[in-house]
């Protein structure tokens, strides 16, 4: 009778697990499916033994796994940050101010969905990210999913997929224009810095951080304000299978991984993991408040947003589009980056020197300009063409200084547009120049109607001066 029931037992057991691999993907290699098979099953007689009215645990995408390929597999990335000094607008303590009963910001669209980081060790990325988004929206109302490949690829305190600190990504967050998820995609893997993308939050946007006391009602009054980040020890088994209710045991606080918090209620902290929809309730986890449980006291901060960065981008913007007349057919929010980012380089590399600012250009990138600029010029390939020799310096005394737009012998600047004829416009000025200094007669020669062909310099020339009188404007 004991055979019967362990067979059936057995059968039950081969059939979940079968079940599993195809809810997961799971795809194994000769003998691993038997080792695997084994630690969901094992795994899954843990979760019946501990699960209670309190805390349940069950299936996800980690119950095959033994506790060493869990903590590789979860990307527990977080990193305390080692760099002392960094400025930070102090500590945000509970000042005995009346506390909402509870909080939940995911219902006040300051959360983006749930997203899952992979095997990268980005958690600390994806709690960055999750805080801007929710500074952000309750600061000015929108609500952008923001890049965690930005700051893996980008937030150079930080080790990418090899982890990293909350409190770093903030700084460097107020240093650039924070891209949106959509224009630089997550890939769970370290890539190469991107500096264009769409904006999320206009550089300056993000002013500090602050760090939050340690203890229950620090944490609350700080969600009080909005989403928080923390981190948290999650290598545990306790971790790796909670499926819902509340956590109160079985993890520690040496903190590995960072996370959201989006409220509160009278028994427990709501918290936003990385780890997609399929683990715990829905990606989210409770843990309790009695006590530092899982180290979620231990290191908590929230970013400090200002929109006023956002008026003024916007209004550089619009006037920027007004004053070239810019159309823009559904890629707008892409000219506007590479606008942003221009802009951005210009600041920088502007001095007494040399200064460079905007244009008609500077919605454009770089393949972009070297189009619509015109850039027409075609070396001479035509030997042996007439002409009255080479000029060179023969040591006579030069002046100081020539300009002869005051001089009179310089027509006002034209416009190629986009067409190559910049050599057309060379040629014109050229003649026009020395037409006035020979003659005392200042005359506009049309550029391109007169000298499309031949598309040479001196072609145009030995053209031009045999039919000038085709050249003179009306």
């Amino acid at each position: 009778m004991k055979s019967a029931v362990f067979a059936s037992a057995v059968v039950v057991a081969s059939a979940d697990f079968a079940e599993f691999k195809a809810k997961y993907g799971k795809v194994y290699n000769g003998d691993e499916e038997a080792v695997a098979e084994a630690q969901y099953n094992a795994n899954m007689a843990w979760a019946a033994e501990n699960t209670n009215a309190d805390v349940q645990f069950g299936e996800n995408q980690f119950s095959d796994l033994s506790s060493d390929q869990y903590r590789v597999a979860a990307g527990l990335g977080y990193k305390a940050n080692a760099h002392a000094g960094l400025p930070h607008l102090g500590v945000h303590e509970y000042q005995g101010e009346e506390l909402a009963a509870s909080v939940d910001w995911t219902t006040q669209g300051a959360v983006t969905p749930v997203k899952d980081q992979g095997q990268c060790g980005s958690c600390w990325a994806f709690s960055t990210t999750g805080g801007m988004e929710g500074a952000w929206q309750i600061g000015t109302g929108s609500l952008k999913s923001m890049s965690e490949q930005q700051l893996v690829d980008c937030s150079t305190q930080n080790a990418g997929c090899n982890g990293g600190s909350m409190e770093l990504a903030f700084n460097f967050a107020g240093t650039v224009n924070v891209a949106t998820e959509s224009s630089y995609p997550y890939t769970a893997r370290d890539g190469t810095c991107k500096t264009s993308g769409t904006t999320a939050i206009p550089r300056g946007g993000v002013t500090g951080y602050k760090s939050v006391g340690q203890s229950t009602d620090s944490l609350k009054s700080a969600l009080n304000l909005g989403p928080v980040s923390v981190a948290i020890e999650a290598d545990q088994m306790a971790f790796q299978m909670y499926s819902g209710g509340v956590l109160s045991s079985g993890c520690g606080t040496n903190l590995d991984h960072g996370v959201l918090a989006v409220g509160y209620d009278s028994t427990s902290f709501k918290v936003k993991n990385s780890w997609g929809t399929s683990w715990g309730n829905r990606g989210y986890l409770q843990i309790s408040q009695s006590g530092n449980t899982c180290g979620i006291h231990s290191d908590a901060s929230y970013p400090t947003v200002s929109g006023a960065v956002l008026s003024a981008k916007d209004d550089a913007w619009e006037a920027f589009k007004g004053k070239y007349g810019k159309v823009y057919n559904g890629d707008e929010d892409e000219h506007r980056a590479t606008y942003e980012a221009n802009m951005q380089w210009a600041a920088e590399n502007s001095g007494d020197d040399v200064q460079f600012g905007e244009n008609q250009f500077s919605d454009l990138s770089t393949e972009q300009y070297r189009v619509a600029a015109g850039l027409g010029y075609k070396a001479n390939r035509n030997s042996g063409l007439p002409h009255l020799g080479v000029h060179e310096y023969q040591g006579e005394e030069l002046a100081a200084s020539v300009d002869w737009t005051t001089q009179g012998a310089v027509t006002p600047v034209k416009d190629q547009g986009q067409c190559g004829s910049c050599w057309a416009f060379s040629t014109t000025g050229g003649m026009e120049g020395a037409w006035q200094i020979g003659t005392g007669s200042l005359t506009s020669i049309l550029s391109s109607s007169s000298l499309t062909a031949p598309p040479r310099m001196q072609d145009a020339t030995e053209a031009a001066w045999s039919s000038p009188s085709t050249l003179l404007a009306p």
